[in-house]
C-alpha cells in the first residue's frame, strides 16, 4: 500500500522522536554514576546550581535565532516560569541529594517513578490515553521494572525504598511528571532551545543565589569544578535538549514509556564505572523492559488528543 507524503513525513517525525529518546536515555543512564563520583567532593546545592545553569550557556545562542510557530500568552510564560522552579530548581536538587545518599543503580531504577506520575497526570488532565494494547505493554514493562528494582527481594526493597535518599528521588520524579506534560504542550508553541534557555536561566540563577546565601562559594578542587561544568554542558544539557525534543515529537506518555531504557543504561554504567553488581534477575528484567517498550511503540498503543493550546 502506497503511503502519502504526509504519512511519510509523520513517520520520519516519529522515528526521530524515538532516536532522540534513545539518546536521552543514554545520557540519563550515565547521569547517576558520573554525578555520584563528582558529588563526593562537591556541595550538592552548588553542584545543582552549576548544572542547572549550564544549558543556558549552550542554548542561548540558538534561542536568539529561533523562530516561534505560535506565541504563548502571558499566562503561558507564567506557567513556564513556575515549572522552571519546580522541575529545574527543586527537582534536580532533590535528585542529586538523593543520589548522594543512595547507590547509583538505585537512583537509576527509582527514577522510573517519573513514568508513573507522567502517565497518571497525562491521562487525567492532558488528553493522552493508553489503549488496551498499550495497557498490556505497560503491564509487561511494569513487571520488568518491579523485578529490576526489587531483585525479587521485596522485604529488603521496601526497606530500601523508604530510605531518605530514595524518597527524595521519588519527590523529584513527581515534579518531573508534572513538568513533562506541561512542557509537551508548550513545546507545540515555543522553540525547544528557547524553552531550555528560559528554564535554565530561571532555575540556574535561583539555585546559585541560594547557594551563595546559604553556603557561600567555596571550591577547594579546581579539577572537580571543571568536571562539574563539563557534566552540565555535555551530559545534563544534552539530556535536557533530547528529552524536550522527544516530548515535542512523541507526547508525554510515549516519551516517559520509552525512558525506562534509562534503567538499562543506568545499570550498565553503574557496573562499568562504579563496579556495582548486576544480577541475572536484573538482566532478565531488562529484557522484559525492552520488550514492553517495543510493544508500546507500536501504532495504536497511545492516543494523543492533546491540550487545547489556546488555553496557554
Amino acid at each position: 500500500m502506497l503511503r502519502s507524503p504526509s504519512e511519510k513525513r509523520n513517520e520520519r517525525f516519529l522515528l526521530l522522536g524515538f532516536l532522540t529518546a534513545l539518546g536521552a536515555s543514554v545520557l540519563n543512564g550515565l547521569m547517576p554514576s558520573v554525578s555520584k563520583q563528582l558529588l563526593q567532593n562537591f556541595s550538592p546545592l552548588l553542584f545543582t546550581a552549576i548544572v542547572a545553569l549550564s544549558p543556558a550557556l549552550v542554548f542561548t545562542p540558538l534561542s536568539i535565532r529561533a523562530k516561534e510557530n505560535r506565541h504563548l500568552k502571558r499566562r503561558g510564560y507564567m506557567i513556564l516560569a513556575i515549572m522552571a522552579v519546580v522541575a529545574n530548581l527543586i527537582a534536580p536538587y532533590l535528585y542529586f541529594v538523593g543520589v548522594k545518599e543512595t547507590t547509583a543503580s538505585n537512583a537509576a531504577l527509582i527514577a522510573n517513578a517519573e513514568m508513573v506520575f507522567t502517565i497518571v497526570i497525562a491521562s487525567l488532565f492532558f488528553g493522552e490515553r493508553l489503549s488496551r494494547k498499550g495497557v498490556l505493554a505497560l503491564s509487561i514493562l511494569a513487571v520488568g521494572l518491579i523485578a529490576v528494582i526489587t531483585n525479587l527481594q521485596f522485604s529488603n526493597s521496601i526497606s530500601d525504598f523508604t530510605q531518605p535518599g530514595n524518597l527524595l528521588i521519588v519527590g523529584a520524579c513527581l515534579c518531573w511528571g508534572i513538568d513533562n506534560n506541561i512542557t509537551s504542550a508548550i513545546s507545540q508553541r515555543m522553540n525547544v532551545a528557547r524553552i531550555i534557555q528560559l528554564k535554565a536561566l530561571i532555575s540556574g540563577f535561583g539555585l546559585l543565589g541560594l547557594a551563595i546565601v546559604l553556603q557561600g562559594i567555596h571550591i577547594d578542587n579546581t579539577a572537580v569544578l571543571l568536571g562539574v561544568i563539563a557534566f552540565g554542558l555535555v551530559i545534563f544539557s544534552g539530556s535536557f535538549f533530547l528529552s524536550i525534543e522527544t516530548l515535542r515529537r512523541l507526547g508525554a506518555i510515549t516519551t516517559t514509556i520509552v525512558f525506562p531504557m534509562n534503567s538499562v543504561f543506568g545499570l550498565f554504567f553503574a557496573f562499568v564505572l562504579l563496579g556495582e553488581i548486576i544480577t541475572p534477575i536484573q538482566i532478565a528484567s531488562i529484557v522484559l523492559i525492552i520488550f514492553g517498550i517495543y510493544l508500546l511503540t507500536r501504532r495504536g498503543s497511545v492516543t494523543r488528543e492533546g491540550l487545547d493550546l489556546d488555553q496557554i
